[in-house]
């Protein structure tokens, strides 16, 4: 019986790290972001403050931060997307994360995973530096992922020039900082894990 490949971005996705990004901000700086600032993109390139030193060094404080394995891994996880894929996992499905954080700390993402009860077949991360990356679509073309979801638009775009052809499909899951963005040809958006589980559940 064939088992359906599901692939799942981490960060943004399934878990909560822009309110762990916010609060971060807002405890250290007193800077209140709003929520469609709170991607990495968007975090790394705002003015904090006037003065071009001050301004530097936050930039590059919350750069550190941000991409501090120990940070990402004090977010928590979304209830839904904990329930989703565990569910998808008992039905018969395989599950594959497949996230931007660094290469060599796989070990806390197996922890934090292991810690809030995800079930899963393998993880894969692709950071190289927090801007080169191994591109996700190499990894989901090898794996021949039936699935994949992400919240960040350059990766869905890499995941589509390296597979083509997805059984079930490429989905953009709805995010503040990409709502605006047009939905590339062959690309589908969704809003939120109930309809994961709806979508998928239909291919089982």
């Amino acid at each position: 019986m064939y088992k359906l490949k599901l692939g799942f971005d981490i960060d943004h996705v399934i878990n909560l790290q822009f309110e762990n990004t916010r609060d971060m901000i807002f405890s250290k700086y007193g800077i209140k972001l709003k929520t469609e600032m709170a991607s990495t993109d968007a975090i790394t390139s705002l003015v904090y403050d006037n003065d071009y030193y001050t301004n530097k060094s936050i930039s590059d404080d919350i750069r550190k931060t941000i991409y501090d394995i120990r940070f990402q891994c004090q977010a928590t996880p979304s209830i839904s997307a904990l329930r989703t894929i565990n569910s998808l996992k008992e039905n018969g499905a395989e599950i594959y994360f497949i996230t931007s954080r660094r290469v060599g700390t796989e070990k806390f993402t197996i922890k934090w995973l292991n810690d809030w009860g995800f079930k899963y077949d393998y993880l894969y991360h692709t950071g190289i530096n927090g801007k080169d990356n191994i591109p996700k679509g190499i990894f989901a073309n090898e794996l021949c992922l039936d699935f994949f979801i992400d919240d960040r638009y350059k990766n869905i775009v890499d995941m589509q020039n390296y597979r083509r052809n997805w059984n079930i499909g490429l989905y953009l899951i709805d995010r503040p900082w990409n709502i605006h963005k047009p939905t590339p040809t062959g690309v589908k958006r969704i809003k939120n894990f109930v309809d994961v589980l709806h979508l998928i559940k239909v291919f089982m």
